[in-house]
């Protein structure tokens, strides 16, 4: 006879640890199957875990109570809670499930999951942000990356930053929804050096700091308007146009002035 663990995270993947944060729980899904003909009794499921906890055990949503019946290929739904160390660790858990026919002919099947607890600054990246030299009323945009290969949902709660610092608010991150940025603002106001931390809160169990730093700069001059194109300015390029001054803009300017004489002359105006 055989139970089946089925569409569950982590089951029978020994060459790959499925991650969790360091000191956070998921609630793990899955389906337990009885893959036989008859109907079975399943006397005990343990797990063995020395740095993972698990616990809160549910079998189609109500708490486990042993021993209970599977009949002939019946399908339930079974979930736990697994929680992660505070230190960062990879660990075999081994589910073990044993049943009986009517109290006889024991069986045990045995699962294996590998787990992995990380700690967030080495899930996250990068794990400061400077923004270096901005100019006093312009503004610039840095992302931290937050990938999805946690074993489950994971809200990441971003503290509220202050002028000129500003965030993008908190999001949430599932397996499989692809990686996800939380944006960082910059628009410094005055010159000089600012400084802010930036706390990212995981499932309110964990949390990390995130250093920002920027440098507001005097604003380069943005130089002279143009000329307004009036005779005042032509005889002022005039007048600053030295003898030797070979510059089209100067001699156009000579030009216009000399005809604007000589049609005053024409015209009898002095």
């Amino acid at each position: 006879m055989r139970v089946n663990i089925d569409n569950c995270i982590g089951t029978n993947k020994i060459d790959e640890a499925h991650k969790l944060i360091t000191g956070c729980c998921c609630q793990i899904s899955c389906n337990l199957i009885n893959e036989n003909d008859f109907k079975i009794d399943v006397e005990n499921l343990f797990f063995s875990s020395t740095d993972f906890v698990v616990s809160n055990i549910l079998i189609d949503n109500n708490p486990l109570s042993l021993p209970f019946i599977l009949e002939a290929f019946q399908s339930v739904t079974f979930d736990y809670t697994i929680c992660a160390p505070s230190t960062e660790v990879i660990e075999n858990v081994t589910l073990s499930i044993l049943t009986t026919i009517n109290g006889t002919n024991p069986i045990t099947d045995v699962f294996s999951y590998y787990f992995e607890s990380l700690a967030p600054l080495s899930f996250i990246s990068p794990t400061s942000l400077n923004f270096g030299n901005i100019a006093v009323g312009n503004g610039s945009s840095l992302y931290i990356n937050v990938p999805d290969t946690l074993i489950c949902c994971n809200d990441f709660y971003v503290s509220t930053l202050t002028a000129p610092f500003l965030d993008n608010g908190s999001i949430t991150v599932c397996p499989g929804d692809g990686a996800q940025q939380i944006g960082v603002f910059f628009t410094p106001t005055i010159i000089g050096l600012a400084t802010q931390d930036l706390i990212i809160t995981i499932n309110e169990c964990n949390s990390i700091v995130i250093p920002l730093s920027g440098n507001g700069i005097e604003p380069p001059s943005g130089g002279s308007s143009p000329p307004q194109k009036n005779k005042v300015d032509q005889t002022t390029r005039v007048e600053a146009c030295s003898p030797r001054t070979v510059n089209n803009r100067c001699n156009t300017a000579r030009t216009l002035q000399s005809a604007i004489k000589t049609n005053a002359k024409r015209f009898g105006k002095r």
